[in-house]
């Protein structure tokens, strides 16, 4: 965008394909054709263009708006110094840049979830998409990276009618999606479309890396007048356990990506943070899990220490990494809960929350210099 943003015809073009995208991912169909604009319409249909609203997303005109912009490209590019045009596309910029910002601008196709044993567990078969075609299928909420799968598209002939809808081995939608089929949409997308975050994907998934499995729990009735109920409901606590997790893979990987100038001072802010964990914990006033207990302790140790050795420093940041890493999987399993909560009167455990909170340590950097500051992230309820 920064480099065809003062290029008109590039931006048109841009926009042309835009527009097209747009269409296709609202029908929601791969069999879908942008209509050719007949030349002997031409003038009625560049009437209509210009009288419309073109700040109206919904307004139908829009799309012979970009059928007559991309005809123009096509020969003279007559209409681009138009004020009309030029307005169009100025808009145009804006909300790009905007929907790169805020992550608007990757959008992907979704459909019901349905199962199939006729599918092999890296199967799925969706309609619209070529057979053989590898995709990147998730449901929300996702959990973490074991809820975000690269399988292999297999059409049925028994199910190529079946538009809006996602067939998908039980096993592996209940294992990795936690997708039991009672109204539950899949996102899809090709992989082809996003190499980088495929290859991301399978690595993720392979068996060193993956998070512990999470198990959804069984459904528990609720009890109590309709009022009860709905203010049970209400309280969910969706939000603030999926900002956790998101926090706890940023440490993880901000530990990964730390510069080597950094590395020495990271940890000893750690090694003082998990001291103070490790007295709370001592005083039963936090609980620890006991497959990180002893990471915190090695980290606590560290903070009795002035200077560290390349390999406490080492040792130190793998030991910071398991801890967010165990600290997404034990949250996983309280965010699916909480994710069932219209459906189920269970509840996260509220102990598991807060000692997984207090665990994650956020260390922001002066601009200034290179010194450390201890912070806590802010949470939103």
């Amino acid at each position: 965008m920064a480099e065809i943003q003062c290029d008109q015809r590039a931006l048109a073009r841009r926009f042309v394909e835009s527009e097209k995208e747009r269409r296709k991912f609202r029908e929601q169909t791969a069999e879908d054709e942008v209509k050719v604009v007949d030349a002997y319409r031409m003038a009625e249909l560049i009437g209509n263009a210009f009288d419309a609203d073109i700040s109206d997303d919904s307004n139908p005109d829009r799309i012979p708006l970009y059928q007559v912009i991309e005809k123009d490209i096509e020969h003279h590019c007559q209409l681009l110094e138009h004020p009309k045009i030029v307005s169009v596309l100025q808009q145009f910029v804006v909300n790009e840049w905007r929907d790169m910002a805020t992550g608007r601008s990757i959008r992907v196709n979704s459909g019901l979830a349905q199962p199939s044993r006729s599918l092999a567990p890296d199967e799925v078969s969706i309609p619209i998409l070529p057979d053989g075609e590898k995709v990147i299928v998730t449901r929300t909420p996702t959990l973490n990276s074991n809820g975000v799968l690269v399988l292999t598209n297999r059409l049925l002939p028994e199910l190529g009618s079946l538009h809006g809808v996602v067939h998908i081995h039980p096993d592996t939608a209940r294992i990795h999606l936690q997708c039991d089929f009672d109204g539950d949409r899949l996102a899809f997308e090709k992989a082809k479309r996003f190499p980088t975050l495929t290859k991301e994907i399978e690595r993720a998934l392979l068996p060193e890396n993956r998070y512990p499995e999470v198990i959804k729990r069984d459904k528990t009735a609720y009890k109590g007048t309709f009022a009860q109920i709905a203010i049970k409901v209400m309280h969910c606590h969706i939000g603030p356990i999926a900002n956790d997790i998101q926090r706890s893979i940023s440490l993880r990987w901000e530990a990964t990506l730390l510069p080597e100038q950094l590395k020495e001072s990271y940890i000893l802010q750690a090694g003082q943070h998990y001291k103070g964990v490790l007295e709370g914990y001592a005083k039963g006033a936090l609980e620890l899990p006991p497959q990180y207990l002893d990471c915190v302790r090695r980290l606590a140790g560290l903070s009795k220490l002035k200077e560290l050795n390349r390999q406490e420093i080492e040792q130190g940041l793998k030991d910071f990494q398991t801890i967010q890493r165990e600290i997404v999987g034990e949250l996983a399993h309280e965010l699916q809960v909480a994710a069932d909560g219209p459906k189920s009167s269970a509840r996260p455990n509220e102990a598991v929350i807060k000692g997984c909170s207090q665990e994650q340590l956020v260390i922001g950097w002066d601009r200034r210099g290179d010194a450390g500051t201890r912070r806590r992230g802010e949470r939103n309820n």
